[in-house]
């Protein structure tokens, strides 16, 4: 597994407040085999956004 995390402000605050996100971006290559099942667990925390298109989760073929 490889982790990234960078920190953006939000400059398109129009009442001053300065919020500042941290993305964190985690992936993985893994070499599958017929059967073989992917899992993932999410414990819900205020600090995820669950807004539409501000989360991701996915699984790519490479």
């Amino acid at each position: 597994m490889f982790s990234s995390k960078s920190v953006c402000q939000d400059t398109n605050r129009q009442n001053g407040e300065v919020k500042v996100f941290e993305p964190i971006y985690l992936g993985g290559v893994f070499q599958l085999k017929e059967g073989d099942r992917l899992e993932t667990t999410f414990y819900w925390t205020l600090d995820v956004q669950t807004d539409s298109g501000k989360t991701f989760f996915g699984a790519f073929a490479v």
